[in-house]
């Protein structure tokens, strides 16, 4: 299955969408989801705007905090992307293992 501009859709991911302009949205369906703290609502924008590229945890520390990300900010940033795929309810990706997003060097 495709998106909208003919970009393959990662399994599972056909129902979600996601309002990157003004503030962070996003549905399953016509349901609403949750997308968290602020912090968190980062990490989704910034994997969100390279859709299909890997992201390191560096890029998204940077892209998240910029030059001054504190020293928890990797374990933080995975903890953001763990609870994005792997919480129970709407965010999880129907047939696909927890570690779908994980690529090798980072996530998609």
């Amino acid at each position: 299955m495709t998106d909208a501009v003919g970009r393959k859709l990662e399994r599972g991911m056909e129902g979600l969408r996601i309002a990157a302009l003004g503030p962070l949205r996003a549905w399953r369906g016509e349901r609403q989801l949750d997308t968290g703290p602020a912090q968190q609502r980062a990490v989704l924008t910034s994997l969100t705007l390279r859709r299909g590229q890997v992201a390191s945890a560096h890029e998204l520390m940077q892209d998240v905090w910029g030059s001054d990300a504190p020293a928890s900010a990797h374990v933080a940033v995975r903890n953001h992307v763990s609870r994005l795929r792997t919480s129970s309810g709407p965010w999880t990706v129907p047939g696909c293992a927890p570690d779908c997003g994980r690529r090798p060097g980072g996530w998609r």
